[in-house]
């Protein structure tokens, strides 16, 4: 498995042909120096093409290869809109690596795209982090991704400062939090209009949370 960490594309015009490619190369790629894989231990790139040049054997754990081990993709401002999420959803309903997600700044996604997207994490179970700041998701829009969230069991922090939410979208993330367990964090105080009496409540369901986890 190809171990690539990090991909932060924060502010570059991605768009969704970019998006498109960024997920398809992901789910495509390969380790490109299996040998790296030792019992003993990792070479440096460096030593493994050395090593290779040099006709040297290396002994190495042989592992079933899915791709990249991909971690975080940041998609901040990138100017993704329906037909990008559709193509992240596509990609984290196979990725089996990737825990932190950010489409921070991403305005143009309608309700449709936040439905997508919940769709995919009802499977997806490695995801940890999603962050939706400054994306205009509403209270329609997050009514849909909940859909999805319910029954996901591996998300643990949501984070959606500035994003148009009112007393029906304080509701919806009561219902979730209710009904989903796993989830601990929930970042939602500025840029929102929810009562104070609901974000009580759903402090107190992720304090419950905390203390089952």
């Amino acid at each position: 498995m190809f171990y690539l960490l990090y991909f932060r594309l924060n502010g570059n015009p991605v768009g969704n042909v970019g998006c498109k490619i960024l997920c398809e190369s992901l789910t495509k790629t390969k380790d490109p120096f299996p040998f790296l894989r030792r019992s003993s231990g990792y070479l440096t790139p460096s030593e493994a093409r050395q090593q290779k040049d040099e006709g040297k054997s290396v002994d190495y754990d042989k592992i079933d290869d899915k791709g990249c081990s991909i971690k975080e993709i940041d998609l901040g401002d990138t100017k993704v809109s329906d037909a990008g999420i559709a193509e992240i959803a596509k990609f984290l309903e196979s990725n089996e690596t990737l825990v932190t997600l950010n489409l921070n700044g991403n305005n143009e996604i309608s309700p449709r795209g936040w439905e997508r997207l919940g769709q995919a994490l009802k499977t997806n179970t490695t995801l940890r982090t999603l962050s939706l700041d400054y994306t205009n998701i509403g209270d329609e829009g997050l009514d849909r991704l909940t859909k999805g969230l319910k029954v996901n069991t591996g998300l643990r922090s949501l984070e959606l400062e500035h994003t148009g939410l009112t007393e029906k979208g304080g509701d919806v993330l009561l219902e979730l939090v209710k009904s989903n367990t796993s989830i601990l964090e929930l970042s939602v105080t500025s840029g929102n209009s929810i009562p104070d009496n609901i974000l009580g409540e759903v402090r107190n369901y992720l304090a419950l949370n905390r203390s089952a986890n």
